[in-house]
C-alpha cells in the first residue's frame, strides 16, 4: 500500500475511501455536506487523492463519520484496515503524481479561449463590414460603387 497522499498532487488511482463510500453506500453527497467542502472537490478526492485544504479538520470531520459508521468499520475490518487508512492510495497501479501548476491550468485556458474567441473575432468583423455595406446601400449608394 502507498503512503498517504499529499494534497496538492493528483494521482491516476482512487483512495481507499472510494470503495469504502461505494460499498458502504456513503454518498459523496453526504461527505460533501458534513465537511462544508462542494461535492465536485469530493470527487475529486476520491478518484484522484486530492485532499481539500478546507476545513482544516476535513480529515477528522471524514474519519468520525466513518468511525460511527458500522458499516463502513465492518468493511474495514474485513480488509484489515484502520479508519486512518483510508487516505491511503487504493491501487498499487498509481502512475506519478500530476503536481497542479498554475502556469499550465493558465495556458490550457488561453488556448481554450483561443478557440473559442479567435473565430467569434473573424465572424464579429465580417458582420460590421456587411453592416456597414448595408448603411452605405441605405444612404443610396450603389453596391456596385462600393466595390
Amino acid at each position: 500500500m502507498e503512503e498517504p497522499i499529499n494534497d496538492n498532487q493528483l494521482f491516476d488511482a482512487p483512495i481507499i475511501l472510494k470503495n469504502l463510500c461505494t460499498d458502504c453506500e456513503i454518498s459523496q453527497t453526504h461527505i460533501a455536506r458534513i465537511t462544508g467542502v462542494s461535492r465536485p472537490a469530493i470527487n475529486v478526492m476520491l478518484n484522484h487523492g486530492c485532499i481539500p485544504k478546507k476545513p482544516v479538520d476535513f480529515q477528522k470531520i471524514v474519519e468520525d463519520e466513518i468511525g460511527n459508521n458500522s458499516a463502513a468499520i465492518e468493511w474495514l475490518r474485513e480488509r484489515n484496515l484502520a479508519v486512518a487508512d483510508i487516505w491511503m492510495l487504493n491501487e498499487d497501479e498509481t502512475k506519478p503524481p500530476t503536481v497542479f501548476d498554475d502556469a499550465a491550468l493558465r495556458f490550457a485556458a488561453d488556448w481554450w479561449k483561443s478557440i473559442i474567441y479567435v473565430p467569434l473575432l473573424l465572424l464579429m468583423t465580417i458582420q460590421v463590414q456587411h453592416l456597414a455595406v448595408c448603411l452605405k446601400v441605405d444612404k443610396g449608394e450603389s453596391y456596385a460603387e462600393q466595390s
